[in-house]
């Protein structure tokens, strides 16, 4: 008996089960939402399924669980200043909340910040590690170069060990 846990936090999860029968092979397939990567299927001791069937003897089993990654990046806000706004020609603290949405811990992210006319002078992630359902904070100190009602977008991207990438673009207006 080969069983797929249907957990579908990062997406859909397609499964054909066999019970009981020898040798008899079970398959299923997962599909990523946006935003969501897939990591494989993962037993109970945390041994990562090969392919998308496996063969199970009769009167034996296997569980195997959907393991996800996700990361949602909130939207960004500079510092003591109105939302939406950069002064022009200023240091100022930009920030925003990144959630695990995923079904794993995170761990090794890196994350940064760029867009065109703006300078990043110092970077904070404040966690090493974000677990299934946290959120960490990560800021910058930037520089926006630019004329009084310039637009300038904001390219925020997390991206970890395994060469994962989330990305979000954050607009705000020179004033």
């Amino acid at each position: 008996n080969a069983s797929f846990k249907t957990d579908t936090v990062g997406g859909k999860v397609s499964v054909a089960s066999v019970t009981d029968v020898a040798n008899a092979a079970a398959s299923s397939k997962a599909t990523a939402n946006s935003g969501y990567k897939f990591l494989g299927w993962y037993d109970n001791s945390g041994k990562k399924l090969e392919g998308d069937s496996v063969t199970v003897e009769s009167g034996k089993s296997k569980e195997f669980t959907a393991l996800w990654e996700g990361v949602e990046i909130s939207d960004a806000s500079i510092r003591y200043y109105e939302e939406g706004k950069i002064p022009a020609n200023t240091q100022v603290i930009l920030s925003f909340p990144l959630k695990n949405v995923g079904n794993v811990v995170l761990r090794d992210l890196k994350v940064t910040v760029s867009g065109e006319g703006v300078k990043v002078l110092s970077s904070d992630l404040k966690a090493s590690l974000i677990g299934t359902g946290t959120t960490a904070n990560a800021s910058f100190l930037v520089y926006a170069e630019g004329e009084k009602g310039t637009e300038k977008t904001i390219t925020a991207t997390v991206s970890d060990a395994s060469g994962n990438t989330w990305t979000k673009d954050f607009s705000f207006t020179i004033q």
